[in-house]
């Protein structure tokens, strides 16, 4: 117990002493980013690296509180067995777990906030005048296309440009840092849809990532894999938005195209599949139809559960009808009861999917209300009722007696059983539920 007790005080002093650490550096460097710099240094760097610092700081600030609120203080209020004493050093391994990925997104979110705010001869105000650079490029772009003979320009009865190269690049360089400078060419004005695109789209995937924690925090739905999940699509949504603006060149939209970018940042499977279908169209590639059942035919999913189940891997609901419930348990803040009302009414959606609305207004949402309304004797007066096929109901029966529908169901039963049993005896002791796995 010696060992135990020590063990929870250097666990404890540790995780203060990372948090004193991490504030007192990010104040640091936020004082010298805030110092005026001398003419000639690198103060363009001060204010994206302040801001990718705090914005980046909260998922820090967030991990470590959730890691204290439901790991590290339980652990310390706890009195472990000494058949337990195996678990001890866990606590060390989950800490790490939660404070290297949040540290890591903040990098990687003040390195976005400099890429995408670099006072280059370009990007100088790429957040705040979109419109005006995507004007500046549609103008070159118009002019090429003429001498090219793409496109026209049409000056009264005239085919012809109504302003030479020169005269184009000499009225844009005023945009530009060096604006003195007369521009050689207009390579760089060809950056300017890759410019809008990934600043755009960064700045979706932020916005999305903080405002998914900030609901993972209040249903207590937070899991170190999250951040990491945050870093995989940031540069997912960035690599889409460079290929979607490849795509968008010969016809730049000027006025859409930062909403665009911003929301494929916030949903970038949706551009993804937005790739997919124009790729398909080009390569004339027929794409086989899906026979998924989706998962909002289950009563009780709302968008952001199915966000949730896709994010494990469980994409529809032939899939949640066969998933392991304790892999779904241990990756989801959803106590056994309603992942196995889930799983439950997912076994009847993909055998009786046609059917669903004819059994619900009769009272049969899942299998096992199934099973107690109809029978082997009733099941034929039943389907006349309800105007459904008698062999699909009496078919349904004969599938949950047998295996391996049986023993599935059978593992239901047994994870509710347990699931109310320790509900029951941590409200009988005044213990709160936690989300850890019950032995």
């Amino acid at each position: 117990m010696a060992n135990l007790n020590k063990n929870q005080r250097w666990a404890n002093r540790i995780f203060w002493l990372i948090l004193a650490f991490f504030l007192i550096s990010n104040c640091v460097v936020a004082g010298l980013c805030i110092i005026d710099k001398e003419p000639g240094t690198f103060e363009w760097l001060a204010k994206p690296f302040l801001a990718g610092m705090i914005i980046g700081g909260l998922f820090v600030l967030i991990a470590l509180y959730y890691f204290y609120e439901f790991f590290l203080s339980p652990y310390l209020e706890e009195t472990i067995k000494p058949d337990e004493e195996h678990k001890e050093p866990r606590i060390y391994v989950l800490m790490a777990r939660w404070i290297i990925p949040p540290l890591v997104l903040q990098l990687f979110v003040i390195m976005g906030f400099l890429i995408t705010t670099h006072k280059s001869p370009l990007i100088e105000s790429i957040f705040v005048q979109p419109y005006k650079y995507g004007q500046i490029y549609k103008m070159v772009e118009e002019y090429n296309s003429v001498m090219i003979g793409l496109g026209t320009f049409t000056d009264g009865d005239s085919t012809r440009p109504s302003k030479t190269k020169t005269q184009i690049l000499e009225s844009v360089s005023p945009y530009f840092k060096n604006g003195n400078q007369k521009l050689q060419d207009d390579l760089k004005i060809y950056k300017i849809p890759y410019l809008i695109a990934i600043a755009f789209s960064f700045v979706g995937v932020l916005i999305y990532a903080l405002k998914d924690t900030t609901y993972r925090l209040h249903t207590s739905d937070l899991y170190p894999k999250t951040f990491i999940s945050y870093l995989i699509r940031f540069i997912f949504a960035l690599a889409l938005s460079i290929a979607i603006a490849s795509y968008m060149m010969n016809n730049w939209w000027v006025n859409a195209s930062p909403l665009i970018f911003l929301f494929i940042g916030f949903f970038p499977q949706r551009a993804l599949q937005f790739l997919e279908e124009k790729a398909m169209s080009l390569l004339k590639l027929r794409k086989e139809p899906k026979q998924e059942i989706p998962l909002n035919l289950i009563q009780g999913m709302t968008d952001y559960k199915i966000y949730r189940f896709r994010e494990i891997g469980v994409g529809d609901a032939q899939n949640l009808a066969s998933v392991d419930l304790t892999y779904l348990y241990d990756h989801l803040a959803y106590n056994y009861r309603l992942l196995c009302d889930f799983v439950s009414q997912a076994i009847l959606v993909i055998h009786l999917k046609d059917h669903l609305e004819s059994l619900r207004g009769f009272g049969i949402r899942d299998v096992f209300s199934y099973k107690s309304v109809i029978t082997q004797e009733n099941y034929e007066e039943i389907a006349q009722l309800l105007n459904i096929p008698s062999r699909k109901l009496g078919g349904f029966l004969d599938l949950m007696e047998n295996e391996p529908l049986k023993l599935r169901l059978d593992n239901i039963l047994t994870l509710l059983d347990k699931s109310t049993e320790y509900e029951m005896k941590e409200l009988n002791r005044g213990g709160r539920i936690t989300l850890q796995s019950f032995e």
